[in-house]
């Protein structure tokens, strides 16, 4: 089974929600050069992403971890 490439992109730090303070990053999900969905990370490294067309929400105590979980959702929904 192919191992889908994820990137995950940052957005402007101007782009940041002004109503939650608690969001220290966010950015756009790349799986396989396609845009598949958004990432936020939030102060204690709370990491989260929301995934379009599978309609699926992941967290994650790391970056790294984030990126694996997705790569795991992707790898197991052939429809990609």
């Amino acid at each position: 089974m192919k191992v889908p490439n994820i990137e995950l992109l940052n957005d402007d730090v101007d782009n940041l929600h002004p109503n939650d303070e608690n969001i220290v990053a966010q950015g756009k999900i790349f799986v396989d050069g396609a845009e598949r969905g958004c990432w936020k990370v939030r102060i204690k490294s709370q990491w989260s992403a929301n995934l379009f067309q599978i309609d699926a929400s992941i967290t994650a105590d790391s970056r790294d971890k984030l990126k694996q979980a997705i790569a795991e959702k992707f790898s197991s929904n052939h429809r990609f």
